[in-house]
Order: structure tokens, then C-alpha cells, then sequence
């Protein structure tokens, strides 16, 4: 009996049908064999980063990075692989650590415009540490013209104004932050309920030191005074502004005293003490 125009049309929807399922599955199966190979890649990279082979794990962080997109699209089917600003961020610190400054900024800017925030640490601790001043100010700059209140921006100016040789600048500049704290607490550490916070006692003995720098001795006092008297007694996030004052009272070994407990969470935090301890000869 031959069959019906509408029999032969859903045999042809039908057959439609399988091609499109069997293309799909062929399709998919090349993406996710895709992706596989690209997460095996990454997995290298970091082993071989690891084992301190850094040229190898440079080159396949690269070739990884290259490969993303293609891999990719149009959809991730493969759980655990890694993403493209996670490869341009390890690649920053390999490049960090190569001593090819150029090329980690770089990668650093690549893996904060693809993800927000992700190296910009490692950016700004990189310009100070490389002696890059003046991009690390303007850079600052250009954070405060988007966030006039970032905390964050705040440190990076004042730290590269003291660097550039602007300590009364640099103390103003983190004077003003300490507006910016409790919103920052609100946003990053809610439940706090103590005395003193740690970026606010951070930027205080950075104050206290930029105005002695700026041979302003009565104010860099009152900015270490006025922490340390609202410090519990065990509490001692006064260190660096108190090892700088006994060092300018000429309290050499009290000053030395204070600096070996003290433990610098900066690279100009760093630079302070290196610049002290020379200077008492420990």
C-alpha cells in the first residue's frame, strides 16, 4: 500500500530527527574531547610550574590560553577547567617570578579584565617592587576616578607618593582612607566588633610615618598615640609606627627591638623596614 504525502513527511521529520541527534552527539563529543585535552593542559602547566620547569609551564599556560576559545565554544561541557582569567593570572606570577616584568603586568591586566579584581595585588605589588612609582600612582588615580571611597586604591597611592619622595602627600593620602574603613569593613568583614581593625591600624602607622618623614614629629606622634591607646594590652598593631618614633628619639636598640617582631603584609611595608633597619646598622 503506498504511503500517505503526511507519512512521508513525518519519515522525513523523523529521519531529520536522527541526523540532527547524531550530529549533536558527534558535535559534542569532539567539544568535550576538546576540553578534556585543554583541562589536561592546564594540569600540566601547573605541574610543570611546580617542578620549577617555568619556560615549559610559560608556553603551555600560553598555548592553553590560545586554545581557550576554540575549545570553549560554545559551551563548557567538562567539570574543573580552569578559566581563561585563572590561566592569564597564573601566567602573570610565573612571568612575576621569571623577572620578565612586562609580561606579568600584562598577564595580570588580561586576568583582571576578564575577572574583576582577580591579580590586582600581585599588579600593584609588582610597579612597587619594580621601582614603577609613577604607573603604580597613576594607576591609584585611575582606581579613585571609578571608586573615589576604594581602600584598596588608598594604599596603592600612598605607598607609591612615599616612594616617589611626597611623604607629606603619601600621609594625607592615608589619612583619608580612614573614612573609607567601616565601609570597607561592612562589605568585607561584617562581624567585626573590635577595638581597632587591621587596615585601619595599618593605615594609621603609615601615617604616623610618612608625617615623620615629612619632618612632621607631632603629628606622626599623635597618629601612633592615638592607636596605641586604643589598643587592648596584648595587641601590638602599633609596631611599625612605634619602631620608627623610638628609632627618631634616638632609642636605637628599642627600635631594633620592635622591628623582630614585627612582620611586614606589604612590599612598602617591606621597603620601610629594610630602610630602618639599615639605618640602626641591625
Amino acid at each position: 500500500m503506498p504511503r500517505s504525502p503526511s507519512h512521508r513527511r513525518i519519515a522525513r521529520y523523523v529521519l531529520a530527527g536522527l541526523v540532527f541527534v547524531h550530529l549533536a552527539g558527534f558535535l559534542s563529543y569532539e567539544i568535550y574531547n576538546r576540553q578534556i585535552n585543554e583541562r589536561q593542559l592546564a594540569l600540566d602547566a601547573r605541574e610543570e610550574w611546580g617542578a620549577g620547569h617555568r619556560d615549559v609551564a610559560i608556553a603551555e599556560y600560553r598555548r592553553f590560553i590560545a586554545d581557550y576559545a576554540a575549545a570553549t565554544r560554545p559551551l563548557v561541557l567538562v567539570r574543573g577547567l580552569s578559566s581563561e582569567a585563572s590561566a592569564w593570572f597564573a601566567l602573570g606570577r610565573i612571568e612575576a617570578e621569571q623577572h620578565h616584568t612586562d609580561a606579568a603586568l600584562a598577564a595580570f591586566t588580561e586576568a583582571m579584565r576578564r575577572e574583576p579584581g582577580l591579580g590586582r595585588r600581585e599588579y600593584r605589588d609588582l610597579l612597587f617592587e619594580a621601582g614603577r612609582y609613577a604607573e603604580l600612582e597613576s594607576y591609584a588615580r585611575r582606581a579613585l576616578e571609578e571608586n573615589p571611597r576604594s581602600l584598596a586604591a588608598i594604599f596603592d597611592l600612598g605607598a607609591a607618593l612615599y616612594a616617589e619622595g611626597r611623604a607629606a602627600s603619601a600621609a594625607l593620602a592615608y589619612e583619608r582612607g580612614l573614612s573609607y574603613v567601616d565601609e570597607y569593613l561592612k562589605s568585607t568583614d561584617p562581624g567585626f566588633h573590635g577595638r581597632v581593625s587591621v587596615p585601619e591600624a595599618e593605615l594609621l602607622n603609615l601615617a604616623s610615618v610618612a608625617h615623620l618623614a615629612a619632618g612632621d614629629h607631632e603629628r606622626a606622634e599623635a597618629a601612633c598615640d592615638g592607636l596605641s591607646a586604643r589598643l587592648a594590652p596584648r595587641m601590638h598593631l602599633d609596631r611599625l609606627c612605634r619602631a620608627f618614633l623610638e628609632a627618631d628619639a634616638g632609642r636605637a636598640e628599642a627600635s631594633a627591638e620592635i622591628l623582630k617582631s614585627y612582620i611586614p603584609a606589604r612590599p612598602e611595608q617591606e621597603a620601610l623596614v629594610a630602610a630602618l633597619s639599615a639605618r640602626l646598622g641591625s
